[in-house]
């Protein structure tokens, strides 16, 4: 769904519609135009444009086609514009937004397995659902819904299939646990030499320690025996 904002209010659609011949039903208290333009339903009030795309757009990720959408947008917006006989653009571009959003991975792996075992999934955060597995168009999709993070989101699942695949898939959850086990034990056998380490090293200091003591007391002595024999002198 896309938000397209008028450069400035336009409080006579009744009057561009009639003069355009373009039939049109009165909705949400007598305050929005509905029309509709190449099979899309198209909300117009004072300030906006609304537009319900039913059009897919299919590119390599989510951000190719978010382009592809925008581009079959602006088309679609030229063509309108021409349509109603009014400018809706700020300094020759469009200001728009989109809404409702979903991003899918078409013919996923993980979709078809759940597809086939009949199994739905849907996965919830606190700012709720943001992943399922759906297969309304025979496509077996893995969605990404949420209409705040679905293209980032989506761009994060594709990027986890494409690795697990390039891994073939070895990097199961066994396979973690068995790599943070052996990590653990390495761990371990480290800690242990390091404490015998921490031993000898404490050993050799107060060796150290002794045999300064001693050297030094050995230099007392040495000393003192010729500071005696040099009283004896005299």
């Amino acid at each position: 769904m896309w938000h397209i904002k008028l450069p400035k209010a336009i409080r006579v659609w009744d009057k561009i519609l009639k003069n355009k011949k373009i039939p049109y039903k009165l909705i949400n208290s007598n305050h929005t135009f509905q029309i509709y333009f190449r099979d899309n339903k198209i909300w117009l009030s004072k300030n906006s444009i609304i537009i319900y795309d039913i059009n897919s757009y299919f590119g390599n990720n989510a951000v190719g086609s978010r382009k592809l959408a925008f581009f079959a947008l602006r088309s679609l917006l030229n063509a309108l514009e021409s349509k109603l006989g009014i400018d809706i653009k700020y300094n020759n571009n469009y200001i728009a937004k989109v809404s409702r959003q979903h991003y899918s991975l078409i013919k996923n792996c993980l979709a078809i397995q759940c597809n086939d075992e009949g199994k739905k999934i849907n996965v919830y955060n606190e700012k709720g659902i943001w992943f399922t597995i759906d297969n309304s168009f025979n496509l077996d999709e893995a969605e990404t819904i949420h209409p705040e993070t679905s293209l980032t989101d989506s761009l994060g699942i594709q990027k986890y299939f494409n690795e697990h695949k390039e891994t073939k898939f070895e990097v199961t959850p066994k396979y973690v646990l068995k790599v943070m086990n052996g990590i653990q034990q390495n761990q371990i056998v480290f800690d242990k030499n390091m404490m015998s380490h921490l031993k000898i090293l404490n050993k050799l200091s107060k060796a150290v320690d002794q045999l300064t003591t001693a050297v030094k007391k050995q230099n007392i002595r040495s000393k003192l025996g010729e500071e005696q024999k040099t009283l004896s002198q005299y």
